[in-house]
């Protein structure tokens, strides 16, 4: 049986760019192409340094080595744990070595756009400097993220263009968590690619730009949850990159928020990093408000076709998406809670960025050796089996989740519990399998005409009586 603990580390190679202590990119003077972003230098006009927003890593030169172990796609895959608690349980691991850098043809159309948009004819490209970096991995079908419990070792020196080891994957996901926190409107597709999602952090030059403001966080959020959505539902709803472009001046128009601005302004097409930005720290103080549960709002890469920007670094979401959580209520909050912070992008500053990069290995005759498949040993491929019978579970475990979440909210809004309650049992729903409930195992005398009977253990599935109610209960009193 697979052990539900798994040690996941990834080594990058040695650092080849050191930092300039004179020059930095600048925040608001970008151009991409692509799936290419590059940002022109603070001191060198003639210098771009360049972030490969997503990129498809084959077998060849910047995919060397490829190694993919998964398990819960298609049946049911269960662990049990030390504790003896059985659960279902999907995810995958990808190992290997790679290089993310961007193509030739990439660089070419690059070096077009910066001429286009900054008449600079021959402009020197430079990988950006990152920091900080986390790793995560996903099945690029809009549908999954293998990313609870993911365990890796990662040293700061990841850098862009440079060969390094890699084995990214999910601790044993929950089937139950999985299916939370999958995108909604995303089927499972026969032979999916797989992937690394990388946020890190990266040092910036930034135009004056500084504003003052004051939130009150309930209101944001019944409005940012009204507009997206009054009813719930299991999973996440990616906001699109114009309706998120909008939301500060919404926000500012309807008196959620103010904005004092001391330099600079909400001019997206000025200022548009910083005003997206500004909108993270926001919804990052919503979530923040979270006892229990994923939170309100996650922020991701844009795989696998970014939403890029065009000259000048206008209304775009650089690299990321932002996702609503739409299992909870409007009806979260019932009382005002204020939000007071500067937020400055003048000088010298650290800011997030965001790429991802596909590993683009089709399991096939030629690369079956690849690959795992930990539930078939004949089969190591998801085929087109398999991924319907995934997608017919999520859909089941889905159902099953909503009305649980509408039931809490009803509980919610009458009155029956606090927010604090609604928290706690919404993250039970949320990490537990409704649909897949091992309630424990069995020993079953199989007999056949003329062959001994031989004993053999079998599953119990379904919530016994009383089970889920303790679960509750267990939930409430925990601090």
């Amino acid at each position: 049986m697979f052990r539900s603990s798994l040690f996941i580390a990834l080594l990058s190679g040695t650092s080849l760019i050191a930092s300039n202590a004179y020059s930095a990119p600048k925040f608001s003077s970008g151009t991409s192409v692509g799936g290419v972003l590059a940002y022109q230098d603070s001191e060198d006009n003639s210098q771009f340094h360049y972030l490969p927003l997503f990129t498809d890593v084959v077998l060849g030169p910047r995919l060397k080595t490829f190694k993919t172990t998964h398990y819960g796609i298609g049946r049911a895959y269960f662990v049990q744990s030390a504790t003896g608690e059985i659960t279902s349980r999907a995810g995958a691991i990808v190992s290997g070595s790679a290089v993310i850098d961007i193509s030739d043809e990439q660089r070419a159309k690059l070096i077009e756009q910066i001429n286009k948009d900054f008449q600079v004819a021959n402009p020197k490209l430079l990988p950006l400097a990152i920091t900080e970096s986390k790793i995560t991995s996903s099945m690029l079908d809009k549908a999954l993220s293998f990313n609870e419990g993911l365990e890796v070792e990662l040293p700061t020196g990841l850098t862009i263009g440079s060969e390094f080891t890699f084995s990214v994957g999910s601790q044993n996901s929950g089937f139950g968590h999985l299916a939370a926190a999958r995108q909604q409107g995303g089927d499972i597709q026969a032979n999916p690619h797989f992937g690394m999602n990388v946020i890190a952090k990266a040092e910036f030059q930034g135009d004056p730009w500084r504003a003052v403001i004051d939130c009150d966080l309930t209101s944001v959020w019944k409005q940012t949850r009204t507009k997206f959505g009054g009813s719930v539902s299991a999973g996440w709803f990616r906001i699109g990159s114009a309706s998120y472009s909008k939301i500060a001046q919404e926000l500012k128009d309807s008196g959620a928020c103010t904005f004092d601005m001391k330099e600079g302004s909400l001019d997206t097409a000025a200022y548009g990093r910083q005003v997206l930005d500004m909108t993270k720290k926001i919804f990052e103080a919503i979530n923040k408000l979270a006892t229990e549960g994923d939170g309100f709002f996650k922020f991701d890469t844009n795989y696998p076709q970014a939403e890029v920007p065009s000259g000048g670094g206008g209304g775009n979401l650089f690299g990321f998406s932002v996702s609503i959580n739409v299992g909870h209520s409007e009806a979260e909050f019932n009382q005002e809670r204020k939000w007071h912070e500067e937020v400055s992008y003048t000088g010298r500053f650290t800011a997030p960025v965001a790429l991802s990069a596909v590993l683009a290995v089709n399991c096939g005759s030629e690369t079956k050796k690849m690959f795992q498949d930990l539930n078939d040993a004949s089969e190591p491929c998801v085929t087109q089996e398999k991924a319907d019978l995934l997608s017919t579970r999520l859909k089941r475990e889905g159902a099953a989740k909503t009305k649980k979440y509408e039931e809490l909210v009803q509980k919610l809004v009458d009155g029956k519990i606090t927010p604090e309650v609604y928290d706690k049992l919404k993250a039970v729903y949320d990490r537990m399998s409704l649909t897949e409930f091992v309630a424990g195992v069995v020993n079953l005398n199989i007999k056949q005409a003329g062959v001994e009977a031989k004993k053999v253990d079998a599953l119990v599935f379904g919530l016994p009586p009383g089970t889920l109610e303790q679960i509750e209960k267990d939930a409430i009193k925990a601090n």
